[in-house]
């Protein structure tokens, strides 16, 4: 639902790791599934499709780090335990704070959301006492008035001169009063700010996506290339083993009156000119250059000048999707 989100990847990824240990994944699939996780580490690296925040938590918790410049260590104070929080938890729980608080008027639902992300939970009635000690503050409450008003957020940047603190509001009606942005040492981001920054880095990433879509064109191309291939290795099975049935069987015709080491020399000859002869038409059956009809006209035109029957030996890849 969100252009560019990472998380997708890593759920694929995880996806096939499943189905690995589940035994669950045939050639076919794993080839497949490589191919897109490949397509997808190269889509992330090669162009702006990830980059700016695009989800209202995402922003908020970027607009906090464009002031504090990295969340890591520092002690970060949630207000509400909805989803639009939940998402917030998890992307501050990613910068791995020194500490997060969560405060919600429902205790159980504080505490979940805080369990969750390995923080602590506290009362709305706390808020007062915990906020001299954040450094930043997201809030997303369905609160009729404010839940922290400028006289709190004033005691709370008392002597904060070198440790700014940065307020997101993103509730609507506001949960910040707006008298805190002129807190000396304090930040105040309302949803206005959250919802800018989410439109331009949006409007970023739209633009890559022509980028991505041409790699995504010569990913599946290549990978079309490699499983039109397959669909031609029964056959060149089939072909091998008939020609090494011919060369083996007149050097064994042939061979009564050698020595042991000539015969093993005739033997190492013969088989070096049937795989020269033979390298040609195998390297231009398997490297999927061929168009699938041209293909399959060729593949039809071996069967029948060589009398090739199945080999039974097929890994299911090339029989069609699966």
């Amino acid at each position: 639902m969100i252009l560019g989100e990472h998380q997708i990847l890593g759920q694929v990824r995880d996806a096939q790791s499943r189905a690995q240990e589940a035994e669950t994944l045939g050639p076919l699939t794993h080839r497949l599934w490589s191919a897109a996780l490949h397509t997808g580490k190269r889509a992330r690296a090669e162009t702006d499709i990830g980059m700016g925040a695009v989800s209202i938590a995402q922003a908020a918790v970027s607009l906090a780090e464009r002031v504090l410049g990295d969340l890591r260590g520092r002690r970060v104070l949630l207000i509400g335990a909805g989803d639009t929080c939940r998402l917030a938890a998890r992307h501050v729980a990613d910068r791995r704070p020194a500490h997060l608080w969560v405060a919600n008027r429902t205790a159980g639902r504080a505490a979940a959301l805080a369990e969750a992300f390995g923080g602590d939970a506290i009362g709305l009635e706390d808020i007062d006492a915990v906020l001299p000690l954040a450094d930043a503050v997201v809030s997303a409450t369905r609160a009729p008035g404010f839940v922290v008003t400028g006289d709190m957020v004033r005691r709370a940047a008392a002597g904060r001169t070198d440790r700014p603190l940065v307020l997101v509001d993103i509730a609507v009606p506001r949960d910040i009063d707006p008298a805190a942005g002129a807190v000396e040492h304090a930040s105040l981001f309302s949803i206005d700010a959250v919802h800018t920054l989410v439109d331009r880095s949006l409007a970023h990433r739209l633009r890559e996506i022509p980028r991505v879509e041409a790699i995504v064109d010569e990913e599946c191309a290549r990978f079309m290339a490699w499983f039109r291939g397959q669909g031609a290795a029964a056959v060149v099975r089939a072909l091998v083993e008939c020609f090494e049935r011919v060369r083996e069987d007149e050097v064994r015709r042939n061979l009564k009156h050698f020595h042991p080491e000539e015969e093993a020399c005739i033997d190492r000859m013969t088989k070096a000119m049937v795989n020269r002869m033979l390298r040609p038409p195998i390297t231009q059956l398997t490297s999927g250059s061929l168009s699938p009809s041209v293909e399959a006209e060729r593949l039809g035109l071996l069967r029948e000048l060589f009398a090739l029957e199945p080999t039974g030996r097929s890994s299911g890849v090339g029989r069609g999707p699966s």
